[in-house]
């Protein structure tokens, strides 16, 4: 059984480690597959865009150009046939609309073509996500069997030994008993010998000397009485036993060392004694002076009768209290055990229960003593159920119902719960009782019950949260790219004539609809860094540091940049996070600059205790420490005056926890900041997704 228990353990260990897996790889098809859907949903809006989008004038025809459609729709478009199309564009009254209808066609083809391609990925991603899907379920049911299976090996094993011990006392009581009922009819014997012997023969003396040597070196406790239950006789156990010498106690009534309860119990057993039935055993308390512990005896009392008149009494008196306690013990364990406990006889009967069947079925103990198992079972399964008890009984083993399917068990109120029930079949006094461990498990499918339905629930959240993105992506922000074009038409109209005051409002117009606009993009981007999943590269981060000053040159031509990066040094991450994450840290840097001094930017990275730990220090304006817990929150700017929509430190802080690293800050008001990105080190040999 410990074999079956440190097999079923390691199965479960196995299936948990083979559950985490498939677990990892349907999370990554899933994050696979929602980037697929909002690729096909980008191709959506631009084919939305170019057919809706009048090419009638100059402006435009030169609006659609700068509205960012062909950077989003053709990567590398200028090299593209489109690209060169589109420069050919006249008015539609200079060439009938041909070269318009050219590129229009042109670049439709384009994006079908890209459609197909998507839609092809798509039928793929969801396949995956099927095989996935059944694999991981699998993996789960695997789990959960292997680890209910332990739990209860592990429960049969406590049972086992707690069973081994009661048969063990068992056993002894029996064989203690036969020892007893040998001594009695010894010690009768003698005694009747002895009485004999003293009014017949002249052997008298040899007697007592042999019942003396037989009481002095007795380990029970041999005491005498007379017909009138007054102590004749106390041998040196009963001194032992009883804490009195032979000298107090002779002539004295036996019952003075005993309570009322205990002396009403042993005057009981005297009166039933007789000729056809001389002997009685009783278990009785006591209770030392010299010492509060109580003693648990067995007293055995043999009556002496000559022509059925009682002549007096032999006592044998055992100290129990060692197998009482454990008997106790025994059942304080079953007791305490937290699971149902019921053993019944072959006909079904139940003869015993613990504590926990009683809470767990709603009955007494009492009403469940003059129950049968099928009274516990529904109604459809208690027909058949004595039968099946028979057949069990032809080939008694350990077995566990309940793991693969929902059995029930009725309770008083008739309700029904879940149970696992197992079921230890033990042999006593050449009968068959069978032990059954119930377990309630009703919780377990309730909770298997709501945790469906949270999946159920976290996809339809997901679901809904890319149609906000989609939502945000259209309707929100061409209005603006809208609102912006025509604010520029109305500055163009009004000209320099126009009052000061209403150009004013016209450029407030134009500049709000432009930070609108960045503050859209840049929620778009950090819903792509949460939902999209990370492509991992080993890459040179000397290399990907270079990139960043090389990308912000403009921004840093102001500025004094140092570096201190090992060219060695290899990170497996995604590089256009990374990089994107550096240029969002450095450019702030580059923004946020004294105007007092000149702005340095010192960057450096180690390797350090399986971590990549990435510095970016200036000397600028600096963070106050109030904000240095809220600087990566959404919308939370450090300097309100400055350009900005607060996002790009929110975005940096996701794509770092992405990968399981962690950000910090060290700043001062005046004297600069330092931000500490911290990764860990990963295998560089495996490109995966994550």
């Amino acid at each position: 059984m410990r074999l079956l228990f440190l097999l079923s353990l390691m199965v479960t260990l196995v299936a948990a480690f083979f559950a985490a897996m498939e677990s990892r790889t349907l999370w990554s098809l899933t994050e696979e597959t929602k980037n697929v859907y909002q690729k096909k949903a980008d191709i959506a809006d631009y084919k939305q865009q170019l057919n809706s989008h009048p090419f009638t004038t100059v402006e435009k025809i030169s609006q659609f150009s700068e509205s960012g459609f062909f950077e989003r729709a053709i990567p590398n478009w200028q090299s593209s046939r489109s690209y060169h199309l589109f420069n050919q564009i006249t008015l539609p009254e200079n060439d009938n609309g041909q070269s318009l209808s050219a590129w229009l066609a042109e670049t439709r083809l384009y994006i079908n073509a890209q459609e197909r391609h998507i839609d092809q990925k798509i039928e793929q991603a969801l396949s995956k996500n099927k095989e996935s899907l059944f694999a991981t379920f699998c993996a789960y049911m695997l789990l959960v069997a292997m680890t209910w299976s332990s739990t209860y090996i592990w429960h049969r094993l406590r049972m086992n030994v707690l069973l081994n011990k009661l048969v063990e006392s068992n056993l002894y009581l029996k064989k203690k008993q036969a020892d007893l009922t040998k001594a009695n009819a010894i010690m009768g014997s003698i005694l009747e010998d002895l009485n004999a012997e003293k009014k017949r023969s002249s052997f008298a003396k040899i007697n007592d000397q042999r019942l003396t040597l037989v009481a002095k070196y007795s380990d029970d406790g041999l005491i005498g009485l007379d017909e009138n239950g007054d102590i004749s006789s106390w041998n040196p156990k009963a001194e032992a036993l009883f804490s009195k010498p032979e000298s107090t106690m002779l002539e004295k009534p036996f019952n003075v060392l005993f309570d009322d309860i205990d002396n009403h119990k042993i005057c009981n057993a005297i009166r039933t004694l007789s000729a056809q039935a001389p002997h009685k055993s009783i278990t009785v308390k006591w209770l030392s002076t010299e010492s509060p512990t109580v003693h648990y005896l067995e007293v055995s009392i043999t009556g002496l009768f000559s022509d059925n008149t009682i002549v007096g009494y032999s006592v044998i008196v055992r100290d129990v209290s060692n197998r009482i306690r454990e008997i106790e013990q025994l059942k304080l364990l079953i007791e305490a055990t937290p699971n149902a406990i019921i053993m019944s006889n072959e006909a079904g009967q139940i003869i015993q229960v613990n504590g926990h069947a009683e809470k767990s079925f709603g009955y007494t103990k009492h009403e469940m003593l003059a129950l049968k198992i099928e009274d516990l079972l529904p109604s459809e399964l208690a027909k058949n159920h004595q039968q099946l008890r028979h057949s069990y009984l032809q080939n008694p083993k350990i077995r566990r119902m309940g793991t693969n399917l929902a059995l029930q068990a009725r309770r008083k109120d008739g309700s029904f719960i879940f149970v696992e029930v197992g079921l230890a079949p033990v042999r006593l006094n050449d009968q068959w009782y069978v032990i059954s461990a119930i377990t309630d498990i009703s919780e377990r499918i309730e909770a298997q019950k709501k945790l469906t339905e949270f999946n159920h629930s976290l996809t339809r959240k997901n679901r809904e949260m890319e149609q906000f993105v989609y939502t945000v992506s259209h309707d929100l922000k061409a209005p603006l790219v809208t609102i912006a074009a025509f604010s520029r038409s109305v500055k163009k109209i009004l000209g320099d004539s126009c009052d000061e005051r209403v150009i004013h409002k016209v450029d407030r117009v134009i500049a709000n609809a432009a930070k609108m606009e960045d503050l859209i993009t840049d929620l778009l981007e950090i819903s792509r860094v949460m939902n999209r999943p990370l492509t991992l590269e080993a890459f040179s981060l000397d290399g990907a540091v270079k990139d960043v000053a090389e990308s912000l040159e403009e921004d840093l031509r102001a500025c004094t940049v140092t570096t201190d990066v090992n060219p060695e040094l290899i990170i497996k991450a995604s590089r256009p996070q990374i990089i994107q994450c550096l240029q969002n840290i450095i450019g702030n840097a580059a923004k946020y600059k004294r105007d007092e001094t000149t702005a340095t930017i010192h960057i450096s990275a180690v390797a350090k205790n399986h971590n990549i730990i990435i510095r970016i220090k200036d000397n600028g304006t600096g963070i106050d420490k109030s904000l240095h817990e809220r600087i990566f929150d959404i919308f939370e700017r450090g300097d309100v005056d400055q350009p900005g929509t607060g996002v790009g430190l929110a975005i940096v802080k996701s794509i770092i926890e992405k990968h399981g690293g962690t950000i910090t800050l060290e700043s001062a008001v005046g004297v600069g900041s330092t931000f500490t990105l911290t990764l860990p080190q990963m295998d560089i040999h495996n490109n995966d997704e994550i």
